[in-house]
């Protein structure tokens, strides 16, 4: 079973996403802010990392860029989430970090987000 990490700060979100990857056969690790992300990563190797752009105490970007610094975090796939940041803003932070996939919040929905979730999983 594949496993996931999924650091976002809002609990209903965080549900949601949490309730349509394990019905999708993933197994989730979890956390609600950005500085307990990166030693989530390390404990548990997940084969994924969503990260919420504007998490507290340290946002997605920053957590992005420190598990791309790590041995094991150079080839895990990572997909930022957010919709604070203008498209040409996240997209061009993104691009730097490495991040494979950037959604927009406000456009996002399960029968979209998942096949994508699959596919880097599947790379």
């Amino acid at each position: 079973m594949k496993k996931i990490l999924v650091a976002e700060d809002s609990e209903s979100f965080l549900k949601l996403l949490v309730y349509w990857l394990k019905n999708d056969g993933y197994e989730t690790v979890t956390v609600l802010r950005g500085d307990k992300a990166v030693g989530a990563f390390t404990e548990h190797k997940p084969d994924l990392v969503i990260l919420d752009g504007l998490l507290p105490m340290k946002n997605g970007f920053e957590v992005a860029k420190e598990i791309r610094a790590l041995p094991e975090g150079k080839n895990v796939p990572i997909i930022l989430l957010t919709g604070v940041y203008k498209e040409s803003e996240f997209f061009k932070y993104s691009q730097q970090i490495g991040v494979n996939l950037h959604y927009d919040k406000s456009s996002f929905n399960e029968k979209d987000f998942l096949p994508q979730v699959r596919k880097l999983l599947t790379e």
